[in-house]
């Protein structure tokens, strides 16, 4: 299985078609109030209709919003990925899964002593293992990636194999 690229924060149409073209999988458009690259929805609309006749799929990095308002953008803009760049709540992914059928990324920030229980709860289990800067990560695994490892599946990253296969 070849890696799939996506191509985020984009603000013209014109590099959104030229990332498409290029081969990337996603195309990605900040909905993040104060970021330099933030797009409203009508301008992440126009950046993606650009790559329209592509595969590539849209999606969309949330933070700092209600989900009402995720799925209203996501609605608009017709999303594939809900990216949230904020702790996840179990509650705001049920309600996020209930109004979206597309994928829902969440971006899960670790802290020193590891995942939080909320993020536990999410995914499942978590492994820690040492990386090469000798600091701790902590691996986060969901059921389906925790089988891949487990079985050694080609698609499954090496250093993920490499550095957990043990501990599952």
């Amino acid at each position: 299985m070849a890696p799939e690229v996506k191509i985020c924060g984009l603000t013209r149409p014109e590099d959104a078609a030229s990332a498409a073209g290029a081969g990337a999988a996603y195309l990605g458009a900040v909905f993040v109030n104060g970021s330099p690259r933030v797009v409203s929805a009508r301008r992440a609309t126009a950046i993606f209709d650009a790559a329209e006749d592509t595969p590539a799929k849209r999606a969309g990095v949330f933070a700092g919003l209600s989900a009402g308002e995720m799925l209203d953008i996501a609605g608009r803009v017709r999303l594939d990925v809900l990216q949230l760049h904020e702790p996840p709540t179990a509650e705001l992914v049920a309600t996020l899964r209930r109004g979206f059928a597309g994928e829902i990324w969440l971006v899960v920030r670790v802290a020193p002593d590891g995942l939080s229980e909320e993020s536990r709860a999410l995914f499942g289990r978590a492994v820690r293992f040492p990386a090469t800067t000798g600091k701790e990560y902590i691996c986060a695994l969901s059921e389906r990636v925790a089988r891949h490892v487990r079985n050694g599946r080609a698609d499954a990253p090496a250093p993920l194999r490499r550095h957990c296969r043990g501990a599952i």
